[in-house]
């Protein structure tokens, strides 16, 4: 028994050494497959569909971290630099307009190394949201 429980403790402490304190826990697939539904507002503008909003609350929920924001950041960046017709004004707002707190800018321009703060991105996101309502009232008034 005195063994058994040895061999646990030695197993769980061979687990705690692999996973390196602030390695991130995020892969670029992870963030492509939650981001996939965006693609076709990203690239035309418009408004994101329900899959695609879905998608951005399952990577703000998947970078708890600050090495997994970072990672994601970097995900997001290098699958924006793919899209040659993305449309940096639809990625800037996306979080945005699917009501979603992002704690990193989704562009690719985006300095990964050094992420905004919170509170940076919280207002933003509020002046990007108001600014589209705005804009898109006045739209709708002109054309009406």
């Amino acid at each position: 028994m005195k063994g058994v429980v040895i061999s646990v403790l030695v197993v769980l402490a061979m687990v705690q050494f692999m996973v390196k304190p602030g390695q991130a826990a995020v892969s670029c697939q992870e963030v492509n497959d939650s981001l996939a539904a965006c693609v076709p507002y990203l690239t035309s503008g418009g408004n994101p569909t329900p899959a695609c909003c879905s998608g951005v609350g399952k990577l703000q929920k998947m970078a708890p971290t600050t090495a997994d924001k970072q990672a994601a950041c970097n995900c997001v960046k290098d699958a924006a630099s793919r899209l040659p017709t993305i449309k940096e004004d639809a990625a800037s707002s996306l979080p945005a307009k699917c009501n979603v707190q992002v704690d990193f800018p989704i562009s690719k321009n985006t300095n990964c190394q050094h992420p905004l703060r919170t509170e940076t991105i919280k207002k933003r996101n509020k002046a990007e949201a108001a600014a589209s309502r705005c804009c898109h009232r006045l739209f709708n008034y002109y054309i009406s």
